[in-house]
Formats: C-alpha cells, structure tokens, sequence
C-alpha cells in the first residue's frame, strides 16, 4: 500500500499522471508529538500560515506550535485545541518595511526608523537569525518531541531541522513551496542555494505543495524518492455557492455593472497591473465592469498610479479589511475571478500553487490564472476556468469578454469547479497524506 503510494506522488510529481486521483491512506495508530516551526500563523494571513492552520486541524497527533508574534494572537491562541508559543526571536527576522505598522502600531518614528535599519543591516539580521535557531533548538531539548516540522527550508528556520538531527536525533520534515527557490535563483545567492539542497536532502521527507515545486527541487538535484506531494485543499463547507454575496453586489456594482475579482497580497507577481491594463478594451466590448482587488502589499500605490492614468477610478476598487467570514461572499458575488500570475520580474519569485483559485472554483465562479508556477495545477485549462500568458493583456482580455459574453459556459465552469473541489481538494485528503509521512517518519 505504502509503496504504491510513494509512487503515485513521485510520478504526479515527475508530470508523468496529470490526471486527478485520489489516494487513500490509512490513519496512523501511534500518536506522535510534533513540533511546528513556521516563521508566521494565524491570525496573521498566508497562504503557508493557512496551510498549516487548516491540516493541524485534522491531524490525529499531538502538535506543538513555535513561531512569530502578531496583532491578535494574544486573543487567538487560547482558543487553539493544541500550544502555541511565540517568541521575538522568530519575529525580528521576518520584519518588513510592510509588516512593522502591523506589528508595533504604537511605535514613535524614531524607533520605526530604527527598526528599518535594522530590517537593513545584514550583520544584525545574522546575529537575531541565529538566535532563532538557538531559540527552536531550546524548545526541542525540552520539549521530548517525536517529529519535527520545519515550515521553510531557508535560513533561519531551515537549517534547525539538520542542527537537531545531528544534536538530537530528532527526524524532521521540511515543506517547499515553490517561491523560495525562483526567489534564491533569481537573486544569484549560490549559498542559499546550497543551503536549500543541503536542508532537503538530510530531511527525512521532503512536501511539495506542487509538481510545478517538485519539478523545480528536481532541476536543482533533490530527487524524487524524498517528494511528497500535498497541495493544499479549501473548505467546501465555508466556500460554496450562496446568496448572501448580493450584500456586495449592491455595494461594489450598484448598477449592475459586471465584476471582475482578484483576492490576495499587493506584490507585482499577482499581475494585478494586466487586468488593470485590459480593463478598457473589456468595458469597450461588455459594457461597465468593475474590477475589485482585494488584499493589501506594497504594490498598491503603483496600481493607484495606473488606476488614475488609464481613467479608471470608478472602475477600479482597492478593498482591504475583508473578513474570513466575509470572503466566501465576496467570491460569491463576482462573475469571474482572476489572478494573471506571473513570475516575479523584481524578487523572482511564482506562485507556489493559489488556494485562492481553489476558493472562487468551490463558489462556483470560473477562474484566470496566469501559466506560471503551480497555479497551472489550481485550474484545469478549458474546464474550470482559463490558463493565459501573464504577459498577454490581449489574451487576458480576449478571455474575459468570452466568459461576460457566455454566462452559460462561465456556469459550468464554475460547476466543474465545484466538483473538482469536493473530489480532490478537500484538507482532510491533504490531512491524510500528512497524517502518513508522520507515521513512516522514525525518531
């Protein structure tokens, strides 16, 4: 059973079975103690901080928590089934110029500033991500831990699971997503890189969230027999067609305008600025269109930027503050949703896979993703939605018009959507696979 297994998730990984299938695992009898180290966790969002959140929640093992802090969590922990710890060592090496307001919201100017330094000076940054390793390697020589789950195979958190082997004899699990290593590959850091290789092939398993992720892990010499593919799944409980999202009709598009939605962080590689770009031409053709952005980042000004240049204030809305309730009828309330995402032409990096393409396809919309990463892998091209150039504003454009001027075929694209969710993109089969690399993982 367990040999079968292995193979049909090296195989899904190698491209060689593109066809969906699902696979059953038997729930492990022993239950283990297991340490998560992850750089960020809800209440903060993430895709990988959400990934997390949701498996924990079906996993049959005793989980203990150790990250970062955030506005919230004070709130937020206790009422966690399992331990959270969180510690200021995890917290420094993930400051942002972004993340400081959310993080010390009370902070004067001089200490923001102070704070940016820091965010700057290599030295420094050295020395706190040494203290975060030293941090998590404290936790795990008092902790009497079976397994240890390190969320990011890069520095800091990455180079714990290798020190606490070699220390302890502690076997640990590391989790690629895809974005680290375009990002390590587009900023010429050989050393990272080497790092990278070295965490993944002294890990007892290697998860790949992707076969974009696992195929790029080949191309740098991590084999297949260390993979382990678990994408990530959505809520079809939470993400469903209802009615409630005529709430946000009445606001977003009052005069039933057609609405175009794309949910997620304001950075450059989500192509935000194509859809921005294409929007006259589809108005041209369909009529008045709105198109609502959803999230916050730091690309926001230089849409605004564009928004004002093109003429597009009123057909453009910035919306932040969107709540976990509130999301499932934002989907429910756009027409098509799209995300035209790109690798990264700054940082480098892709989208690891796009829970977000999963969420609209469960509310039954049809969905444009760009052909870049593992987003390829959320949509199935001409059946839940379309796969276009990230680069193409004409494709983009050409697509959009087909689906505002076909409600029937957008209509079964988001059935197909919904079936395909329901069949193999719930958590509990990700759960399942989790649940099995515990289990064959020995101490």
């Amino acid at each position: 059973m367990n040999e079968q297994v292995n193979i049909a998730i090296q195989e899904r990984i190698s491209g060689s079975d593109r066809q969906e299938t699902t696979i059953a695992l038997d729930t492990p009898a022993k239950q283990r103690r297991v340490l998560l180290l992850t750089g960020g966790y809800p209440p903060e969002k993430g895709g990988s901080y959400n990934f997390f959140y949701k498996t924990i929640e079906h996993l049959s093992h005793r989980f203990t928590v150790l990250t970062s802090h955030f506005p919230g969590d004070t709130k937020y922990d206790p009422k966690c089934p399992y331990i959270i710890k969180r510690s200021l060592f995890l917290t420094l090496p993930l400051i942002r110029d972004e993340r400081i307001d959310r993080l010390y919201p009370k902070l004067g100017r001089a200490k923001k500033a102070f704070l940016k330094i820091f965010e700057r000076s290599r030295p420094i940054r050295a020395l706190v991500s040494a203290l975060a390793i030293l941090r998590c390697l404290i936790e795990i020589s008092i902790g009497k831990y079976d397994l240890i789950f390190c969320g990011h195979s890069c520095l800091p958190l990455g180079l714990v699971g290798p020190l606490a082997k070699k220390l302890f004899h502690i076997e640990y699990v590391t989790f690629v997503y895809g974005e680290e290593i375009s990002e390590i590959q587009h900023r010429g850091h050989p050393m990272a890189l080497k790092l990278l290789k070295y965490v993944c092939n002294k890990a007892g398993t290697v998860v790949v969230i992707s076969e974009s992720t696992g195929q790029s892990l080949n191309a740098i010499g991590i084999g297949n027999r260390k993979l382990t593919l678990a994408r990530p799944g959505v809520d079809v409980d939470k993400f469903k067609p209802i009615s409630d999202g005529n709430r946000f009709l009445q606001t977003l598009a009052p005069n039933g305008e057609k609405l175009l939605l794309s949910v997620g962080r304001i950075i450059e590689r989500k192509g935000f600025d194509v859809v921005i770009e294409s929007l006259p031409e589809i108005i041209k053709r369909v009529g008045a269109v709105k198109y609502v952005i959803a999230g916050s980042g730091p690309d926001r000004k230089r849409l605004e930027t564009k928004t004002r240049n093109l003429g597009l204030e009123s057909s453009v809305i910035f919306l932040e503050g969107i709540t976990d309730e509130g999301l499932p009828m934002l989907y429910n309330a756009c027409d098509i949703f799209v995300m035209p995402n790109r690798k990264g032409r700054i940082a480098g990096d892709t989208e690891g896979f796009g829970i977000v393409f999963l969420e609209a396809s469960a509310c039954g919309k049809p969905v444009l993703a760009g052909r870049s990463g593992g987003a390829v892998e959320a949509v199935v091209d001409g059946v839940t939605g379309f796969v276009v150039d990230p680069e193409s504003s004409i494709e983009l454009t050409d697509k959009i018009t087909y689906l505002l001027t076909y409600p029937e075929t957008s209509k079964r694209m988001g059935m197909n959507g919904i079936n395909r969710c329901r069949q193999h993109f719930t958590w509990q089969h990700t759960s399942e696979i989790l649940n099995q690399v515990i289990a064959q993982s020995n101490r």
